[in-house]
């Protein structure tokens, strides 16, 4: 905590690890601090251990549960229900986006429509709105 000022805690849950790196790296960079998660179970450990988490990055094709089921399981639980999720996915056919904006996503984004730094700028502009 620089200066007082708490810095924005982002869950990256993602299973390809040189964009995990690259996503990683333009956060901090941008002042946010990231916990990194290669699948939905341990991204669930994380959050059980890390209350502060402000938003989730979340990749839907992964091994394992998988992100619709971790979206699932996150919004059954009181602790992790409010968490501002943004999913970005190589996978986007309308049943796809339909089954996670059930889940109240903030955003859905596809990974070959949007560069690292639009995302970066949509979730600073999503954290830093006014309740």
């Amino acid at each position: 905590m620089a200066n007082g000022i708490k810095k924005r805690v982002l869950l990256i849950v993602e299973d390809d690890l040189s964009l995990m790196r690259a996503i990683k790296h333009k956060l901090e960079k941008n002042g946010f601090e990231t916990l990194i998660a290669n699948s939905a179970e341990d991204a669930l450990l994380i959050l059980e251990k890390n209350k502060n988490v402000d938003m989730i990055w979340l990749d839907l094709l992964m091994p394992g549960i998988g992100g619709v089921k971790f979206l699932e399981i996150i919004r059954k639980n009181e602790n992790y229900k409010n968490i501002p999720v943004i999913v970005v996915s190589v996978s986007g056919g309308p049943e796809t986006i339909k089954k996670v904006s059930d889940y109240n996503i903030f955003e859905y984004v596809m990974k070959d429509q949007c560069n690292l730094a639009d995302i970066v700028k949509r979730i600073k502009n999503h954290l830093n709105k006014p309740n």
